[in-house]
């Protein structure tokens, strides 16, 4: 049964936490991506709290959260926040859920802790090189500022319109620029940074030991960019299934379908898959001790939308008539 949702803060370490918990079951973790905040998961929790109990923090620094001053920004620290706070509300083994920057800290803190992991989802991850990182975090941080110069030249130039490729970074720039603005520290943990304490906290070395079972979901209208991401997770994680989200105009089934899909993973062992369907290969699974270095493949096959989610999963996600 859908409890509406409760609402409570705690003091921490690193700032204040203020989360929503609904639901009853086994604790399920989410953790928003870095443009939003706890919000982000209102569509798809009313599904999920009737079998799991759903805690949704804004991390410090976000919505309704409080980061205390004086700290240096990193991955790290929210690893270090998401445990303390974890431990003050005496969780000690849950399911965790990150959407982008979320992802970068949920699988980093499975790393660190995959103890306390029992499975893990990732959607439209972050935390892994892309092509454009450097080009990104360059750029991230010279509009990072206030009053930043090239932001104002930008922003002379793109009314000109359409003319090539040089003006489509541009709008590209300025777009970012936008959210680096509403969130600068979303901003700061993904590109503002220098590129080297950003390329020490990527996910890449690490991924291949990562031990609970895995499940990357993307939605089929992704930039290319997220779907480059998605796909480098995929090849490098021993333990993970992939599944590309169809779209849907509803927004209502767009959610059953994630949560749908979300409780299917939970609930069942599934295979490592591309699309719903096996692969051909044989996946090892991760043993306790660490294994030995292998060659990792830098891509798998492209990502493909489907048309429908695969059969096993239509009957729990399709809505009543």
């Amino acid at each position: 049964m859908y409890r509406p949702a409760c609402r409570s803060r705690i003091t921490i370490a690193q700032g204040q936490v203020f989360w929503r918990e609904a639901g009853e079951g086994k604790p399920l973790v989410m953790l928003h991506g870095g443009w939003s905040d706890s919000t982000q998961w209102r569509s798809i929790c009313p599904e999920l709290s009737k079998s799991y109990r759903c805690y949704l923090p804004d991390l410090p620094g976000f919505g309704d959260s409080t980061l205390r001053p004086g700290q240096k920004i990193s991955i790290s620290l929210y690893v270090e926040a998401l445990d303390n706070f974890l431990n003050a509300i005496n969780l000690k083994q849950v399911h965790l859920v990150g959407y982008a920057l979320g992802s970068w800290i949920a699988a980093s803190y499975a790393l660190r802790f995959p103890h306390k992991v029992n499975r893990l989802i990732l959607i439209e991850p972050e935390g892994v090189m892309a092509p454009d990182q450097a080009w990104l975090c360059r750029w991230g941080r010279r509009l990072a500022a206030p009053t930043s110069t090239w932001a104002g030249l930008f922003e002379t130039v793109a009314p000109l319109g359409d003319v090539g490729g040089p003006l489509r970074k541009i709008k590209h720039l300025l777009a970012l620029r936008r959210q680096i603005m509403e969130s600068p520290l979303a901003g700061k943990l993904l590109y503002a940074r220098r590129i080297e304490k950003i390329q020490k906290e990527m996910l890449d070395p690490a991924l291949p030991y990562l031990q609970p079972q895995t499940f990357l979901l993307q939605r089929s209208t992704a930039s290319e960019r997220s779907r480059l991401l998605s796909e480098r997770y995929a090849a490098l994680c021993y333990n993970a299934s992939v599944q590309v989200i169809p779209t849907s105009r509803s927004a209502t089934k767009q959610a059953k379908l994630i949560s749908g899909y979300m409780k299917m993973f939970l609930e069942k062992d599934m295979p490592r898959t591309i699309v719903g369907q096996p692969l051909a290969e044989s996946i090892p699974r991760i043993a306790a001790a660490k294994p030995k270095a292998r060659k990792v493949l830098t891509r798998t096959p492209l990502l493909s939308p489907v048309a429908s989610p695969p059969v096993a999963l239509q009957s729990m996600v399709q809505s009543p008539q």
